[in-house]
């Protein structure tokens, strides 16, 4: 998903083809990788407990299973409040890895923000901020893919 005119570029610069790998093509997967991956993270824990509720034999969907049947509602939501804690915990882990990869990302809406502040001091409400630099950050995103 590289931008064609952005390879030629490189290549005019002489770049060799791991530096093109390295500053374009790595970078540019990045972002799709990651997009992937915050959303196969949501899934993964959900869909093993339902299907342990299906067919397994252990497991918490199986624990959770046998409390409902029990008639166990304390113990069968605290199955729901750890699946749910392990699926946060492990989007967390995701973002934090995203962020120390994809640097670049999360300094655009840092300098969309200061260049809105920069630009009328004082005059600007604080949710003008934030809408504001959001919708500067799916331009600039938006730019930014166009380029690549």
């Amino acid at each position: 998903h590289c931008d064609k005119d952005a390879i030629q570029l490189l290549k005019l610069m002489n770049a060799s083809r791991w530096q093109i790998l390295y500053h374009l093509k790595i970078p540019t997967a990045l972002t799709y990788f990651y997009a992937g991956l915050r959303v196969s993270v949501s899934y993964a824990f959900i869909s093993a407990v339902v299907s342990e509720w299906l067919g397994g034999f252990e497991g918490l969907g199986v624990f959770m299973i046998r409390a409902k049947k029990a008639f166990d509602y304390d113990t069968m939501f605290a199955i729901i409040i750890l699946v749910s804690a392990i699926s946060l915990i492990s989007m967390e882990l995701v973002k934090r890895s995203e962020k120390k990869f994809i640097k670049w990302k999360y300094l655009k809406l840092v300098a969309s923000v200061l260049f809105l502040i920069q630009r009328s001091p004082g005059m600007i409400d604080p949710s003008y901020i934030i809408l504001s630099s959001l919708s500067s950050l799916i331009t600039l995103e938006h730019t930014y893919n166009s380029l690549i």
